[in-house]
């Protein structure tokens, strides 16, 4: 049965965003849950009996998303729980960061967001180590200042124990009680801890009988699936910086800090051709298949078309042969919606299907081009991104 407490979603019509006739606690309490977080579905069903809950739309600016939500909120919240990956001075939010550096972009939106409170507001902040250092100091004496609000925050990892978290925020801006939103069996059980990945160190994801190495190269080819090993034969010859994104020319190189959830790797988002690009790789826990997608979203009020390309390596070497595609030749050009390779030498290496875009898809390929004896590989999509809304590409490798 669904959650009862879980507001839908702020894609849906802000009038639908609340049951109006919904009972709440006596704190006006809310929690907002970024979807980056390990298992944020559970986080939901540990969260205490009366107390509301919201999950961000991952591509979308979580800061606006929260203002949004405060807004249309039938009372004024009084106590407000963001439950985010967190660095110093830093909180992950949807597609956004709330730091240091962008504080002064969304003041306006922090002056609001208990503007109408009647008592003092509390507002706490799981992400881990947001508090550290003197980065976490002064951005949390900026936002107690913009807000107004009592603040509690941690200078350690916030979640389980067993990977170096404690759920004691140990920081506190003003009087807050601090009184946790969780209940006590889901501060013992969950498994997590809320802080991003390191992808400037390589991420190793098992799935589907295979090591899946995924990499941010910040300078060289960014965010890109390094190699993929089989694990039955450690044969690792699949992949070589595979899977890269490029808009206009210009590789997606995001910052490292990513997030790994259960087989799924997000890249932090960059802004590239007035774009915020965001790049993800989803690894099937059954089958020895990788989904590549790339979310663009466009925030201004023009249209921007752009050409997307898909970079890398359809093998480690340069003896790789095409050996079908789906206009059932061995040659691959714009027309073909898929291809078939494999490495021509003494120790085969596994057959690659490459999903290059379906019957139904939006777009088609532009420009197909293999070079080093068919090993590296640009297929490139002119693709419009209409004003104000999002598109997303996705491609498939089956090995």
């Amino acid at each position: 049965m669904p959650n009862q407490r879980l507001i839908s979603p702020l894609s849906a019509p802000m009038h639908s965003s609340f049951n109006k006739g919904q009972v709440i606690d006596t704190k006006r309490a809310l929690v907002i849950i970024d979807p980056s977080v390990d298992e944020p579905e559970k986080l939901v069903d540990g969260v205490k009996d009366g107390i509301l809950v919201h999950i961000l739309d991952a591509h979308r600016d979580g800061i606006h998303q929260i203002t949004n939500l405060l807004h249309e909120f039938p009372v004024p919240i009084q106590r407000l729980h963001i439950i985010s990956h967190g660095n110093p001075g830093t909180l992950y939010l949807g597609n956004r960061e709330l730091s240091l550096a962008t504080l002064a972009n969304y003041t306006q939106d922090l002056l609001t967001w208990f503007q109408n409170s009647e008592m003092p507001p509390e507002l706490l902040l799981y992400g881990c180590n947001v508090a550290a250092g003197d980065a976490g100091a002064e951005f949390l004496t900026k936002l107690h200042a913009i807000t107004n609000a009592n603040l509690a925050a941690s200078t350690h990892k916030v979640g389980y124990a067993e990977l170096g978290g404690s759920w004691h925020l140990d920081t506190r801006y003003g009087n807050p009680e601090a009184e946790l939103a969780l209940n006590p069996s889901i501060q013992h059980s969950y498994p997590g801890v809320f802080a991003p990945v390191d992808l400037s160190n390589e991420v190793d994801v098992q799935a589907g009988g295979i090591d899946w190495n995924i990499e941010v190269e910040v300078g060289g080819d960014g965010f890109t699936v390094e190699e993929a090993i089989l694990i039955s034969t450690s044969q690792d010859d699949a992949y070589d910086d595979a899977l890269s994104f490029t808009i206009d020319g210009v590789t997606y190189d995001p910052d490292p800090n990513g997030d790994l959830t259960g087989t799924t790797v997000t890249g932090a988002t960059a802004n590239l051709s007035g774009l915020n690009v965001t790049g993800q790789y989803y690894f099937d826990e059954n089958l020895p298949v990788v989904r590549a997608v790339a979310f663009l979203e466009n925030p201004t009020n023009t249209d921007i078309t752009i050409t997307f390309g898909l970079d890398g390596d359809l093998g480690s070497d340069g003896n790789t042969t095409i050996s079908t595609t789906s206009s059932g030749d061995a040659l691959v050009g714009t027309d073909d919606r898929w291809a078939i390779s494999f490495e021509n030498d003494l120790t085969p290496d596994p057959v690659i299907t490459h999903v290059l875009y379906g019957p139904d898809a939006g777009v088609s390929t532009s420009t197909a081009t293999l070079a080093n004896g068919n090993d590296k590989y640009l297929f490139e999509y002119s693709v419009t991104i209409p004003a104000n809304s999002t598109r997303s590409l996705m491609f498939f490798n089956e090995l």
